[in-house]
Parts: structure tokens; sequence; C-alpha cells
């Protein structure tokens, strides 16, 4: 075998890669015709990695990614022959390439429609010094594709005069090789509709952090030819797929009026940032969950101040109560299933609990509720009426332990139990006479309801909310400061980093000692490179350690969502990994529920309630609800593409990103 296929069947299959993304256009001649009005799906610039490491407790271990290329020359001959000097200095040609700064796009309209990918165009694109040092990338990365049998290229005129042209039959065309653009030599590669990569550049919106290393758009308008084009091939025998365009564009996520969504990072003298402006998003604030009250003091008093992670926001419910009504208005049958269920309980689910509760969510774990782990976790959500949820929820529990009374199994064990302490109500499902160490615990106080997953949990939440415990996250400095700041904050999510490094630290040592034996030279070259430390010791990484706070406020019509976190990279890599590692279970457990209701559910129609209820009186009756599945998979996108920006998943993601970028 050639010594260099290997690694140009690699690139081969990364630019066959990049190109399927997307749908395809045409592989014919490629005439000279006026293309519609560009617009810019994507867009996206970022400095060079040196750029990415910065503080003083990474500088290890970025000096010692600097040696890869070193490294990847000591190869060829540990290879046997599998991988020689030419494909050594391809390969760091490509380390090089990717290590500078430059772009990312996906454009729409940018191009000649013979080009392809349904007038969508993608373009990578890193910055060289000059001409000649661009002209030596491409043929390096020439040399190794030599003999890779890449398709011709397209009849006709060259997308870019200095670079090389490929076509992905019947596909899009590809393009590669070095092009001088507004602001200098570039390398690049472009699949699909892209005649000027500039000008897609030239739309980098203006960065609001001082030293950001990247920054970019989305602009969702780009989406709606797109999702135009799905809603024809699906016909008018499609409703739910209509159903779901109309939620998308009252969502504001297609549409000629979409949102668009601006992301930069960098570091301030103090901390690292990372800012999220969805832009001119009030017209879509409820359906997008974006709250438009500020969180007061006494809201974020009910979170103890030792919180060791911790989130609160406007939006509650009203996402779920938009889905509950859009399933019972496509399916009667989903009706008639709450419409039993109100007849058996006296309960209307929606207007008696779900319009009984508030819109203002959160959940933590602290010290105080049980040590700061994940047994000390709470959840509160607030009240709209509390005597209609009380009066409600005495109904379902007498219900429960009546339907439970009947049953000669579990319900010889189970019930809901009512009990007092220190003042404060408290119900408990508890399994009588039998050692289960588990005791779901909830509370309604006077302004919240309180889940806890320990009894202790849930006491000391209610108490605290009660005004009988610390001063809260309120009076946190960090906290207290982003507030005054921004006048106005709507969500706020916390991570005592320092906390959750106890548990990260660990991993991130194994990570430094990997990359410190990758980079070293081996024995049979000789003397060489013998990389040593490269993560701090304990003590001296977490000395001095910020936490990560994530907060959602309104600049005029956009919708800004900052996080501030540590300046170290291994810091906040540490926090995040010590923070994955606290929530394993609930992520296993959501994984493997997912699974399990994916393996259930499959494409076929499923049963949205078929509920089997023991009735007070004896016997079985069975509730059925059947929608199509098809339905709950459109909610089911609609509910994560509107809630997606402010979710708990999207603030530990973006929580957890300074760790991993």
């Amino acid at each position: 075998m050639n010594s260099i296929t290997r690694p140009r069947q690699i690139l081969r299959a990364g630019v066959v890669g990049l190109s399927v993304v997307c749908l395809a256009g045409s592989a014919i001649a490629r005439p000279e015709v006026e293309p519609p009005k560009v617009q810019t799906l994507f867009v996206m610039k970022h400095a060079a990695l040196n750029r990415w490491l910065v503080d003083a407790k990474d500088q290890r271990f970025a000096e010692a990614l600097k040696m890869l290329p070193a490294r990847v020359n000591e190869i060829p001959k540990e290879s046997n022959g599998q991988f020689n000097e030419q494909a050594a200095g391809a390969l760091n040609t490509v380390i090089s390439t990717l290590s500078r700064p430059g772009h990312v796009a996906i454009t729409l309209n940018a191009g000649n429609v013979a080009d392809g990918l349904y007038n969508y165009g993608i373009v990578f694109s890193a910055d060289f010094e000059d001409q000649k040092s661009a002209e030596v990338a491409h043929a390096q990365i020439k040399a190794m594709l030599a003999g890779a049998n890449l398709p011709p290229a397209p009849v006709g005129n060259k997308r870019i005069a200095t670079m090389d042209d490929t076509q992905i039959p019947n596909f899009a065309r590809v393009s590669y090789g070095p092009r001088q653009g507004v602001d200098g030599w570039k390398y690049e590669i472009i699949v699909g509709t892209l005649d000027n990569p500039d000008s897609a550049f030239a739309n980098v919106p203006k960065t609001t952090i001082p030293d950001a290393y990247v920054s970019g758009e989305i602009d969702f308008s780009a989406l709606t030819p797109l999702a135009s084009f799905a809603q024809m091939a699906a016909g008018p025998q499609n409703p739910q797929l209509n159903q779901m365009m109309g939620e998308l564009s009252g969502s504001g996520l297609i549409g000629q009026n979409a949102i668009k969504v601006r992301y930069e990072a960098g570091y301030t003298k103090e901390d690292s940032l990372t800012r999220l402006s969805v832009v001119d998003a009030a017209p879509y604030a409820e359906r997008l969950g974006f709250g438009k009250e500020a969180l007061s003091d006494a809201e974020l008093k009910i979170i103890p101040g030792d919180a060791t992670w911790a989130s609160m926001s406007r939006g509650g419910l009203s996402t779920l109560r938009r889905t509950l009504d859009q399933v019972v208005s496509q399916s009667p049958e989903a009706g008639q299933g709450l419409e039993q269920f109100k007849q058996m309980t006296g309960v209307d689910l929606k207007v008696d609990v779900l319009d009984a509760l508030g819109d203002t969510f959160g959940y933590y774990a602290s010290d105080a509720t049980g040590g700061g782990s994940i047994g000390s976790m709470v959840a509160m959500l607030n009240y709209k009426d509390r005597a209609k949820f009380v009066e409600a929820h005495a109904k379902l529990v007498a219900f429960a332990n009546a339907a439970l009374a009947q049953n000669n199994e579990v319900g010889r064990y189970l019930r809901v139990r009512s009990w007092k302490e220190q003042g404060v109500e408290l119900m408990s499902l508890r399994f009588h006479g039998l050692p289960i160490p588990l005791e779901l615990t909830y509370a309604a106080t006077e302004s919240w309801f309180i889940v806890g997953v320990t009894p202790q949990a849930t006491l000391a939440a209610a108490l605290q909310a009660a005004g009988k415990g610390d001063a809260g996250l309120a009076g946190v400095p960090g906290v207290a400061s982003l507030r005054k700041k921004h006048n106005g904050v709507t969500s706020l999510t916390f991570i005592d980093t320092s906390r959750m490094l106890h548990a990260g630290y660990p991993l991130v040592s194994m990570l430094g000692s990997g990359v410190s034996n990758a980079m070293s030279t081996p024995p049979m070259h000789g003397e060489g490179r013998s990389v040593g430390l490269l993560v701090p010791t304990y003590r001296e990484l977490s000395s001095g350690v910020l936490p990560s706070i994530q907060v959602g406020y309104w600049d005029g019509q956009n919708y800004v969502v900052d996080t501030h976190a540590d300046r170290s990279m291994l810091v906040n890599a540490g926090g995040a990994l010590g923070a994955i590692m606290q929530l394993s279970p609930i992520i296993a457990a959501g994984a493997i529920g997912a699974a399990g209701n994916q393996r259930e559910v499959g494409m076929n129609p499923v049963s949205m309630s078929d509920l089997e209820i023991v009735l007070p009186g004896g016997g079985y009756q069975r509730a059925h609800a059947s929608v199509d599945s098809g339905v709950w998979q459109v909610v089911t996108v609609l509910d994560r593409s509107r809630s997606l920006l402010t979710s708990p998943i999207l603030a530990g993601a973006m929580l957890v990103e300074p760790g991993v970028r």
C-alpha cells in the first residue's frame, strides 16, 4: 500500500463529508447568471488558537500543544512505512492551517445555482501571511491528494482562478486552494453555491467584547427556503408538517422576520465572557420562553447562598401549556382522555393545575439542603392561584390514596403521607414497611411549590423560602454585581466552579498526563522532548477560582445571555467535568429513558396516555388517548426549538463551554 494512501483517504473522506451535509444541486456546466440576493445563514470568525488559552495556569498546557508538529514528524520512523515524511508534512500543513485565524460560513444564493447544495454554500477559510505561503500549503495538500482518484473538475469556468475544483457527481462543486481576499491571502475549501466568500465574511457582527477570539451570527431567515422545500415535498396530506411550519414561523425560527443569534467569546481583565444575543427577540419572547419581568431579590433569596449550582428563570410552564393545547386541538382522543381524567378525579389538569402554577421556575443543590451534591437537589415553581392549586392537590392526593388502597400489591405499602416538621406542611411518597431508600417529598408553601430528592432537602428549602435560612443567592458578590450592572436580569444560572473542581480535578490531571505522554519523544528516537507537568497542583489550580454565572437580560429588542467564568481553561474544564459527574445519574437516566422511548415508539402511531387507573370502588379503568407519533415528534421539536435558548441544557452548555473550548 502506498505510504500516503491512508492520509489521502482521510482527507478525501473529509472533503466528501463536508459536501453531504446539505441538499444536492445539479452537476451541470456552470453558466454565468446573476444570482438572487445573498444571505448568510451562519458565519464565524475566529482568532489563532494561541489566543484561546491566555491564563497563566494554562501556559504549560498551551506550550505542550505547540509540540504536536514535532511529534507528527517523528511518526514516519515508527510507522513501518505506513506514514511517510510527505504525509507527515501534509498533516502538519493541515494542523498549521487549522490553528490560524480564519472564518467559517454557510450562505444562501451566494453564487451560481449549478454549483449545487440547493443554493447553499459552505466555506472553511484560514488566513495566510502572503500568496507564497498559501501556495506552499496548497502544493503539499495536492501532493497528498495525488492518486486519490478525486472526481474530475466540472465543465466550464473555474469558480476561482487560483483554486482547484472537483465535483461530487449530481451533488455539489468543491473548490480548494489559495484565494486573495479583501484582507489578504487565504486557503479555503468551498462547497456548493458560493462564489465570493468575502460577501459572507462581511456579515460578521461587530464584537462587544474587547478581546473576543470567536464571533459570529446565525440568521434563521436563511432557513426559510429549505423549510418551504420540505413543506412542498411533504404535500398537503401532511398537516402535522404544516402545523410545525406555522409554529416555527410564529417562534421566529423561519420567515423573513426570523431572529438572528449573535455569538462571541473572549476575555476581560477579570474573567472569561461568552455572549449570546438573540436579535429582535421581543415579538417572539413568549414563544421562545424569554421572560420580560426581572427576577426580584425576594425570589433569588429562596436559593441558599451556599448553593453549589442553581438556576432560576421566567417562562415556567408556558411552553407546556401551549403544547398541551396543541395536542388537544390535533387529537380529539387526547381531549377525551383529559376529560375522563377530570371525571374520575374532579380535577381539570390544565385549568386547576397548570394554569394555577406560575411562570417562575428554579432548581438548585446546596450545602443547606444536603451537602451540595445531587442528593440535595430541589426544584420550585411559584403560583398564580395557590388556593386553586391546593384544592386540586387535595383531590388528587385523596384519589391516589383511595386508588392505592384498592390495589392488593403495591397499595399495601405505598401511600402519599401528609406530615408537619418545624411548622412546614410536607407531603411524602412513603413505602410503609419496606426498606426503600427513597422518600420523594414536596411542600406547598405560601408562595412556592417545592419538590426535593429527600425530605431533609425539601424541609430546608421550605425554611429558606420562608426567610429562615441565609441571605440567599442574591447576596453572592458575583451575582449581585451582575444584577446591578444589567438592572433587569430575567434568568440566572450559577455554578460554584471551585466546588465542582473537587470532582473534576482528577480527570483534568489525567488529561494533562495524556497530553504530556503524547507530546514526549519516544526513546527509539534518542534524546528529545520530555514533557513534564502540564496541570498545576490542585492547590495552585483551585486558588482564586471564579464561579460560572450566566445572566439573561433585555437590551432593547434583543435578548442577551452572558456567561462569566474563570479565565483558565483548565479550571473551567475541571468544573465542567465535576458538574457532569455530579449530574451523571440524571444524564444516564434521561438517556436510558429516551432510548427506551425511542425503541418503543419507533415510527408507528403510539398512545399518548393508555392509563390503567385503579378506581376507588375497585377494578381498573383504562383511559385511551391515541395520538399519531408524528404529532408528538413535531411537538417535541417545536418545544426544543422555542425553549432552547433559555433551557437548563443551554445554561449548562454555556457554563461548560469555557472549559471545553
